[in-house]
Formats: C-alpha cells, structure tokens, sequence
C-alpha cells in the first residue's frame, strides 16, 4: 500500500515482506536490501528519493519524497523497487 502523509511524501508499505519473515521455517532474513525509486508521469522535471526503509519487522515499508524542478515537495507518481 502506498500512503500520501504530505505533499510529497510518502510511505509504502509492503505486508509479510520484511526481513522477520520466515525463510523456509529456518528463521529470518534479517534486515538489509536494497530500494531504488524513480518518478513518472510528469512533463517537469520531477524526481523522487528513497529517504529510508525498514526491513526488520514482518512488514516492508519505505519513506519516499518527491520534488519538482524547483526542489519543493510535490506530488508525483513513481515506481519502487526493493530486492534483498
């Protein structure tokens, strides 16, 4: 799921993904990965960033912001990536 918290910020939130899953009934995976985030959509000149993730719990989640070309938050759609 992905949460507007304010104008271009936002978290994702990935259910049963996180690195206190189990693997194969042999424990956790432990914290770690890796994101990447790009925008899209947009005739400006947008881009978004990764400004951090949680990996540790049950969950996945990531905190995104966007920015224009200006360098103000704004809103805008983008893609995320995450592999362990």
């Amino acid at each position: 799921s992905i949460t507007r918290t304010a104008v271009g910020t936002y978290t994702v939130t990935c259910k049963g993904v996180g690195g206190g899953s189990l693997f194969a009934g042999s424990g956790s995976w432990g914290p770690g990965g890796h994101v990447q985030v790009t925008s899209y959509g947009s005739e400006d000149a947008d881009y978004c960033k990764v400004v951090n993730w949680t990996t540790g719990g049950a969950d996945f989640s990531a905190n995104v912001r966007c920015y224009n070309h200006a360098g103000a938050l704004s809103d805008n759609r983008f893609d995320l990536l995450f592999v362990w």
